[in-house]
């Protein structure tokens, strides 16, 4: 849905970190489509993050998901990730 939105600015024009995280059998969106869907938005910060599960990764790998985004902040904010 959101790739069908049509900002009134290009995505390549807004300097905003983002992170992708999608599951690597997701068959809904299929990594393929991720990855081509990504690339049409031309982010200028993006990383995309294949965790191992389906569509639903926050009720199949909560901590998975979690520590992905949890690591991504830290590295953007300079703190390296707690192993607490």
């Amino acid at each position: 849905m959101t790739v069908g939105y049509r900002p009134p600015h290009s995505p390549s024009d807004v300097e905003r970190p983002v992170l992708v995280v999608t599951g690597e059998s997701d068959q809904m969106l299929p990594v393929r489509q991720v990855r081509e869907s990504v690339e049409r938005l031309d982010l200028r910060q993006v990383e995309v993050r294949f965790i191992a599960g389906q569509h639903m990764l926050l009720h199949e790998r909560p901590t998975v998901v979690l520590d992905a985004v949890t690591d991504w902040i830290g590295r953007l904010s300079g703190q390296s990730p707690s192993n607490d």
